[in-house]
């Protein structure tokens, strides 16, 4: 179908309004696609030729002879989810007539269309933030300007707060869950579902598990998921505070982190916190850094939106590797690159960097070149509606 116009669900700002930022920057793109857009809580009939909804619970709503709301529309609903599947279980199951499905990670579309069949399709799609203009007129002296050396944008999420919250799991589960989490923290390159599948298989004997029943354990062991990606987040933060590297960083939770893991009161005036900061102001502060970390949330064939970020603005990116990031980022030598497993070795791979510093600056110029011409939301959208056979 030829669309034209498309309405934007909007609904409450979540994750330092990432999500009102992300919708601000794709009606942007869609208008300079000369896609008409309108935005408010709840389209009407024949208003619109498709409705885009990011995390959206919308899609619940139902009128008072209880048909979903999104339904009577009869036309597309494209929902854009911004975590693995797992954690968006109640609103994929929604048996709507028409619904695709946006996602960030290669193997979470697999995963919605091995365990998800009623949706109509699923795209992949990197989020990132309008990127700094005209950078490589003068790049150097642009990257001469940068005061910061190293940033860290993300929330803090304790391993030992997590670790508590198995306390409130039901008991039928607690240990299989704990098993899951310590299997996926020794094995950083498999998914949750992966491990899972292993686990089970362990088990011939026991009942056959339904596609059904599969995803809905997925969704009830969500602290796994959690509890991997807090861990090696940790691992890498603490390892470059005990090297004596100074490490700013912005989000949630940080100025509690040097207590939770025994860090010295001299290496706790290393990690500099910016404290909560809304996303959009997150980008000012990265055009600072000379470096971005990145620690992946356990995303296996997808890209974090902190990445195309932190390129848009200029900045050298320092990144665990994936197959997908080496397939995509690795050929053009854009990331300096380590591996998760091994994160007490970034600080020697930080110093490294920052000894040759005319390379670091030749892979952010790169990283730069390669974020605004193949991840630009315009580009994006046009590939996602296409692959999703929706005509602009």
């Amino acid at each position: 179908m030829d669309c034209r116009k498309i309405y934007l669900i909007k609904e409450t700002p979540i994750c330092y309004d990432s999500t009102a930022c992300f919708m601000k920057e794709i009606r942007q793109a869609l208008e300079s696609l000369q896609i008409e857009t309108v935005e408010g809580n709840s389209p009407e009939k024949d208003s619109a030729d498709a409705v885009i909804g990011i995390n959206s619970k919308w899609i619940q709503q139902k009128n008072s002879n209880g048909k979903y709301l999104a339904d009577e529309l009869q036309i597309p609903f494209f929902q854009i989810i911004l975590d693995h599947p797992l954690y968006h279980h109640e609103l994929l199951q929604v048996p709507l007539q028409n619904y695709h499905v946006i996602c960030l990670d290669h193997k979470h579309k697999k995963y919605i269309e091995e365990y998800y069949p009623d949706i109509k399709s699923v795209t992949v799609m990197t989020l990132s933030i309008h990127a700094e203009q005209n950078l490589l007129e003068n790049f150097d002296e642009y990257w001469d300007k940068k005061e910061v050396d190293l940033l860290f944008t993300g929330t803090y999420t304790s391993t030992a707060m997590l670790r508590k919250k198995w306390d409130r799991l039901p008991e039928s589960i607690r240990g299989e869950v704990w098993e899951l989490a310590q299997r996926m923290v020794e094995n950083p390159a498999k998914t949750q579902e992966e491990v899972l599948l292993e686990m089970i298989a362990e088990h011939p004997a026991a009942p056959v598990i339904t596609k059904e029943r599969f995803r809905e354990a997925m969704s009830w062991y969500f602290l796994a998921d959690t509890y991997a990606s807090a861990f090696y987040r940790e691992k890498v933060i603490t390892a470059l505070l005990q090297a004596g590297i100074t490490i700013e960083t912005v989000g949630h939770g940080w100025d509690d982190f040097a207590q939770l893991n025994g860090i010295s009161r001299s290496q706790e005036t290393l990690l500099r916190s910016h404290g909560e900061t809304p996303y959009e102001k997150t980008a000012a502060l990265m055009k600072k850094a000379r470096v971005c970390l990145n620690v992946q949330p356990w995303f296996k064939a997808g890209i974090h939106d902190r990445i195309i970020t932190a390129m848009g603005q200029g900045s050298c990116v320092m990144s665990d590797s994936t197959p997908w990031l080496q397939k995509i980022f690795g050929e053009k030598e854009s990331i300096f690159f380590y591996q998760l497993e091994q994160g007490d070795q970034v600080p020697e791979l930080y110093f490294q960097m920052m000894k040759y510093e005319k390379e670091m600056k030749e892979r952010a110029k790169a990283g730069y070149i390669l974020a605004t011409e193949q991840f630009s939301w315009e580009n994006q959208i046009r590939n996602s509606w296409k692959k999703s056979q929706i005509r602009l």
